[in-house]
């Protein structure tokens, strides 16, 4: 018969390995994540915050993709306030650039990946930089997060 000792330290010992296992897959899935300093405009009254990211996962085919994020600062932004649209680069020069999408609904974040038909499969350095909009009530105001490091996939 198992005592409350010898439960509890089974309990922890299981808790412990799926903590270790889910930690081991999640660094499998994305061997490798670069993102940009932060860049950070107004418009329309409110203060935004944008960022790039390339990730890529040499296990996985070699496969890359980019993603581009827009966030306003201490508030929620209205539908349609903030776009974004990432762009992939290979060894330094422009493979792919996805096309603006918009937020549909009051977020506090908004992030966009590059189309499915962008992401590559092959051993290559990338990069990443997206251009994020903000409305300011009759246009919008368009800014370029900074590039990302490069990273090997």
């Amino acid at each position: 018969m198992l005592g409350p000792t010898r439960i509890a330290r089974t309990a922890v010992g299981a808790l412990v390995a799926a903590v270790v296992f889910a930690i081991g897959f999640t660094a499998a899935a994305w061997a490798g994540t670069a993102t940009s300093a932060y860049g950070y405009y107004s418009e329309g009254g409110i203060d935004y915050r944008n960022y790039a990211a390339v990730n890529t996962n040499p296990s996985y085919n070699h496969q890359a993709y980019a993603v581009t994020l827009v966030s306003p600062r201490n508030t929620a932004a209205p539908a349609g306030w903030m776009g974004a649209a990432p762009r992939l680069y290979r060894n330094g020069s422009l493979y792919c650039a996805g096309t603006y999408t918009y937020n549909s609904s009051t977020v506090a974040q908004y992030g966009v990946l590059n189309p499915l038909g962008c992401v590559y499969y092959q051993e290559n350095v990338w990069s990443s930089q997206g251009a994020t909009r903000g409305w300011n009530g009759s246009s919008y105001g368009s800014w370029w997060t900074f590039m990302t490091p490069n990273q090997n996939s």
